[in-house]
C-alpha cells in the first residue's frame, strides 16, 4: 500500500466550527432519543487531527484491506504516538511511503503487509528505513461513486 498524497490539517477555527452539529431542528413528534443526544462533536477534535504532532495521508492501493485499510482511504498519522506490536504505520521503506503493520517476535522488528501475498521487511540496523508515525484513523467513503477529485473539504495547497 503506498500514499499518494500528505497533507497537514487547516487549523482555521471556521473549518473546525463546520464539523459541528449543535442542534437537530425536529418536525413532529420529538424523538426518544431526543434526551441522549450530545451537544456537538468536532471531528478535528475528536481524530486529534489539531495536534501539531498529526498529519493525514491518502493511500493507494489495497494491500492492507484485511486491517480496514482501502485504496482512496484518508490516513491520519500521529508521529507522537509510540510504536507498539501489531500497530500500523506510516514508514519510508527505500525512499517510497508504505503503509505497514509494525511486529515484534522474538527479538526481531519487521514490517509487513496484511494482503496476500504477504511481505515480510525485517528491520536491521543498516537498512534504509524510517518510521514517520503510528495510523491512529482510517477515515473510509462508503458511496461507490467516490473519487478522490471529487472530495469535498480537502483543498490543495497554493505557493510554496
Amino acid at each position: 500500500m503506498l500514499i499518494d498524497q500528505l497533507y497537514t490539517p487547516d487549523l482555521d477555527d471556521e473549518a473546525a466550527h463546520a464539523v459541528q452539529v449543535k442542534k437537530f431542528m425536529p418536525t413532529g413528534f420529538p424523538s426518544p432519543a431526543a434526551n441522549y443526544m450530545g451537544d456537538f462533536i468536532n471531528l478535528n477534535e475528536y481524530l486529534n487531527i489539531r495536534a501539531a504532532s498529526c498529519f493525514l495521508a491518502r493511500v493507494s492501493g489495497n494491500g492492507m484491506a484485511k486491517a480496514g485499510i482501502h485504496a482512496n482511504d484518508l490516513l491520519v498519522i500521529d508521529r507522537a504516538l509510540p510504536l507498539q506490536n501489531q500497530c500500523l504505520v506510516l514508514a519510508t521503506l527505500e525512499e517510497e511511503f508504505v503503509v505497514r503493520r509494525y511486529c515484534e517476535a522474538a527479538g526481531r522488528k519487521t514490517l509487513e503487509t496484511d494482503g496476500e501475498p504477504k511481505t515480510v521487511t525485517e528491520l536491521a540496523s543498516g537498512s534504509e528505513f524510517a518510521i514517520w508515525g503510528v495510523v491512529s484513523w482510517v477515515v473510509h467513503r462508503c458511496l461507490p461513486e467516490a473519487k478522490t477529485s471529487a472530495v469535498k473539504g480537502i483543498r490543495k495547497r497554493t505557493g510554496a
